[in-house]
């Protein structure tokens, strides 16, 4: 389907294929122009998919009059602050804030302008240079440059492959948030507390572990930044730092629970011998039943009423401890654990297959925009 050959371009600026619009914000004084019908963008709203049905805010009739309107199939191109490049198609007729420019496609597919706008954003980035409040004018954005394709049929075969790719992203993620609806009912209804309730310090023993030595590089380091919330994995550079003193050394399949900001109540679980920050409270554990039990709602909610500190909130390693979870027979602890590890891989899955389809994208972007591919009629 693809040769490479490069031919059939022509360089352009933004103003030549489409008219830019810069969105405003109604006065915000005026309650009666909020909480309307109508879509008002932020740079928030953008980046999270490629179509923009849904924002934080919204406008009434009234306030859409004291801001630009713009149409449906419009590309919204955040160009003020740390945001910049955030970028969304509009799925509907709309309005957006002042940090945003509206891009209305002329003589050109609009999608195509979409993944080529798409591409061109770290560099429009970078053009902004480091200043405070990193800013792309109006002018310099319309004058940022673009090498297309001639023909608008080969520009919607371009862009019709490419969105293959972002339709399978967002049916994925749909499933990974049906997916996860059915993990938390699982979570929350397979672990109850009929039983008798136990200090988790008393079913778990607390590892002290061993304090690092400035020789033993032998082993990787766990900070809590490392953790990531939501999978509950970690991800460890080893090029980039090393264990610092106060480390502690601990075994595998030890229950790391982060006691201080910004990540407190991280959790997560080690899968080999490493050393890990004393930001961590650590416990050893022979199954993962009591990995799932502090997923629960309950024990966030537990931290919370424990926590001291408005600027870092932090909570002691005897509040985790004394938190009361569930004693079941061992086999049932099993059972439990693997149902909830069986939902929980499943998810994990969906979610590295859309980390796959994003790096899929951009490569074939890269290939297909700057025609080093051309597609064959």
């Amino acid at each position: 389907m693809m040769k490479n050959l490069k031919s059939g371009m022509k360089k352009v600026t933004i103003a030549d294929v489409a008219t830019v619009v810069t969105g405003k914000t109604p006065p915000t004084s005026r309650k009666d122009y909020y909480g309307g019908p109508f879509l008002f963008v932020a740079p928030g709203d953008l980046g999270k998919r490629k179509y923009i049905r849904h924002s934080e805010k919204t406008l009434t009739d009234t306030g859409r009059q004291h801001t630009p309107n713009i149409p449906k199939g419009s590309i919204l191109f955040t160009c003020i602050g740390a945001t910049i490049g955030k970028i969304g198609i509009a799925d509907k007729n709309l309005s957006t804030n002042q940090q945003i420019n509206s891009v209305i496609p002329k003589g050109i597919d609009s999608e195509y302008l979409y993944y080529m706008l798409d591409c061109i954003g770290r560099r429009i980035k970078q053009n902004a240079g480091v200043q405070a409040v990193p800013i792309v004018t109006k002018s310099e954005f319309e004058k940022q440059p673009l090498m297309i394709h001639s023909d608008t049929k080969t520009q919607k075969t371009i862009s019709d492959l490419l969105s293959t790719w972002d339709i399978a992203i967002e049916k994925t993620e749909a499933l990974i948030t049906v997916k996860e609806q059915q993990f938390n009912w699982l979570l929350n209804n397979l672990i109850e507390y009929r039983t008798t309730a136990r200090n988790l310090g008393s079913v778990c023993a607390h590892v002290k572990g061993e304090k690092y030595l400035n020789h033993d590089v032998n082993f990787k380091y766990l900070e809590i930044g490392d953790v990531d919330v939501a999978t509950k994995g970690y991800y460890i550079d080893n090029k980039t730092k090393s264990a610092v003193l106060g480390a502690v050394k601990v075994p595998k399949n030890t229950l790391l629970i982060s006691t201080v900001r910004p990540t407190r109540g991280a959790i997560t679980k080690t899968q080999s011998k490493l050393y890990v920050s004393p930001a961590f409270c650590r416990l050893k554990i022979n199954n993962d039943f009591y990995f799932y039990c502090v997923q629960q709602s309950r024990f966030a909610n537990h931290l919370r009423a424990r926590q001291s500190g408005a600027t870092y909130p932090t909570v002691k390693d005897v509040d985790i401890l004394t938190y009361k979870v569930p004693v079941l027979p061992i086999d049932e602890q099993i059972k439990i654990a693997h149902t909830l590890n069986t939902a929980r891989c499943e998810i994990d899955l969906l979610i590295r297959l859309v980390k796959q389809y994003r790096t899929q994208i951009r490569g074939l972007m890269q290939q297909l925009l700057s025609a080093t591919w051309r597609m064959k009629s």
